[in-house]
């Protein structure tokens, strides 16, 4: 979106099913942004009609009145390709309140304006939204996304507290607030916040995530490593663990006369980092079954410590247990002291 934003035609457009007495504000009614050549061309050739935007809101209730789950997309000549944003309001429980509908357009057109990187105007909507709806800490929320990615960080956490003064049980608020206090380096502060982001959401991976990070970054390995296993819930970091019928080795069964395979996850330098660990499990005896991108084979055979390489997508030969590289401190369980470190292992 952020690369087509630039290329959008905006046209705000309330299509509410049955009677409703409802007046859209003006200033929202016809509100046109520079569109690409491409797309007038298209217009005036008469391939497409007059592209335009609305907002979704769908049939669950919450504590906003409605559940607003957009779908977008970009639609050119007919086909799913660029020009413009449409998303369409849908009633399907009791008449929409209409302060809710324009509480939900000024969000949305916030949104447009922030991808657009007019973040002035962005914040006059989302106050404006605010304003209707004072109730929730949604568009708080946006508003400090905004301000992080200005990284107008006082600003972004006096916008946190706001948020949180609204609803104290926002765990999307308290994480911010945290990662806002991470970046700041106040340390003590945004550990003490992503706990309340954890205890207001126990089962919230993203904060269990970023609290590994500060854990590993203040040398609290034993538990950095143990809250980082929770990467693998955190969607927005995009891993898919891999799925085996043989058992994940966490670092108490025997690897005497077994087969372990152990296999990259995340980059190139996060391989090149933790294959270190892979000698402590020959020392287990283990033999050991590397899977991993093959532009770093050439550089990786250098370690005596791996029986065999595999490439990813490769078919995969007998193993016993498996485990990713990233997991490999926390199965050792690693402290300052303990990290494998010689001269040189590569």
């Amino acid at each position: 979106i952020r690369e087509n934003a630039r290329a959008f035609v905006l046209r705000v457009a309330f299509q509410i099913d049955g009677n409703v007495d409802f007046q859209l504000p003006h200033d929202l009614r016809d509100f046109r942004i520079a569109a690409p050549a491409h797309v007038d061309e298209a217009v005036e050739r008469g391939q497409q009609t007059r592209p335009h935007c609305a907002f979704v809101v769908r049939a669950e209730r919450d504590r906003y009145g409605f559940k607003a789950l957009p779908v977008v997309r970009f639609e050119h000549a007919g086909h799913q390709s660029g020009g413009c944003m449409r998303m369409k309001i849908r009633r399907d429980i009791g008449d929409p309140d209409p302060v809710v509908l324009v509480a939900f357009a000024r969000n949305s057109l916030g949104n447009v304006f922030a991808l657009q990187f007019r973040h002035e105007e962005a914040i006059v909507q989302f106050d404006l939204a605010i304003a209707l709806k004072p109730g929730t800490a949604d568009v708080h929320i946006h508003c400090i996304n905004l301000m992080m990615e200005q990284e107008r960080l006082p600003e972004a956490l006096a916008w946190c507290d706001k948020a949180i003064a609204v609803d104290a049980a926002s765990a999307a608020a308290l994480l911010l607030r945290a990662n806002i206090l991470l970046h700041m380096r106040r340390d003590d502060e945004a550990l003490a916040a992503y706990d309340r982001a954890i205890a207001a959401k126990p089962d919230y991976a993203e904060a269990h995530s970023n609290i590994s990070l500060l854990y590993l970054l203040l040398g609290n390995y034993e538990k950095g490593f143990e809250e980082y296993e929770w990467r693998w819930k955190n969607s927005k970091l995009g891993l898919n663990r891999p799925l085996f019928k043989q058992p994940p080795w966490t670092g108490v069964e025997s690897l005497e006369d077994k087969t372990i395979l152990i296999y990259s996850e995340q980059g190139y330098g996060d391989s090149i980092q933790f294959c270190r660990y892979i000698e402590f499990l020959k020392e287990r005896g283990a033999k050991t079954v590397l899977g991993i991108e093959k532009p770093l084979h050439r550089l990786l055979k250098s370690l005596k410590s791996i029986d065999q390489f595999v490439q990813n997508g490769e078919a995969l030969p007998h193993f016993d247990y498996h485990i990713p590289m990233l997991s490999l401190p926390l199965a050792f369980k690693t402290r300052v002291e303990t990290i494998p470190f010689k001269d040189k292992y590569l």
